[in-house]
């Protein structure tokens, strides 16, 4: 019998995933960015937010045990420590 993604899901990942997106968010607005910086940033907030509105949800249908799909929380993890990594060093390049 295959797992509901209900059960690939831990609440504390999700909580995580909320917290490294409220950070790279927090950091795209920095008021010390340079201008030319702005619309890659802003760029970056809204994704941010659409990815942390995500994860809300599916820490709500997981609760009422409603969602289905293969290995997502692992998926997820993985492609934003990648893009956590990426940002990070993008903003050391523009820091100096």
């Amino acid at each position: 019998m295959e797992k509901k993604t209900v059960d690939k899901f831990a609440i504390d990942s999700l909580k995580n995933i909320q917290d490294v997106l409220h950070n790279i968010q927090y950091e795209a607005f920095d008021p010390d960015h340079r201008d030319n910086d702005r619309l890659l940033l802003d760029t970056v907030d809204h994704l941010c937010r659409v990815a942390n509105m995500l994860a809300g949800v599916i820490r709500e249908e997981k609760s009422k045990g409603f969602i289905e799909n293969n290995n997502p929380q692992k998926y997820a993890e993985n492609k934003l420590l990648i893009a956590q990594r990426s940002f990070n060093d993008y903003l050391k390049s523009t820091r100096g």
